[in-house]
């Protein structure tokens, strides 16, 4: 995916909407792409959860699984908005599934790579807060 498709679906993503052009491109630099196809497991539950995600074409289901093997979809992610971020903010593990529905490409934001930017450019972070509140 070229660089330019990467700054745009991040600069398009609601969690960072409104941050300058250069913390835009020091984001798109730490991402790495992802493909799946349609069915493919993003992320599992109880799995620990090391990064985040924004969904830059496609579509995925974030979903859990009943007792009895009933899956209960609790939200359709589309493009450019961001799935993950909660558990690796507060630390622990992705609370549900999530899996392409469609052939998806994701940016991947890696958790440590994210938060040594968070502390090199504080103002990424107040940006965050604005919108995870």
């Amino acid at each position: 995916m070229p660089m330019k498709i990467r700054v745009d679906a991040i600069s398009k993503s609601p969690l960072f909407d409104g941050l300058p052009s250069e913390q835009i491109a020091e984001l798109a630099a730490i991402c790495l792409e992802q493909s799946y196809e349609r069915g493919g497991e993003i992320f599992s539950e109880g799995q620990a959860a090391k990064g985040f995600y924004l969904v830059a074409s496609g579509k995925i289901k974030v979903y859990k699984l009943s007792l009895e093997g009933k899956e209960q979809i609790l939200h359709i992610f589309g493009r450019v908005e961001i799935t993950g971020e909660v558990p690796v903010f507060a630390g622990g593990n992705y609370p549900a599934n999530a899996q392409a529905i469609e052939p998806v490409r994701l940016l991947f934001f890696p958790s440590t790579s994210f938060m040594d930017l968070v502390n090199r450019d504080p103002a990424i972070a107040v940006s965050l807060l604005a919108v995870l509140s």
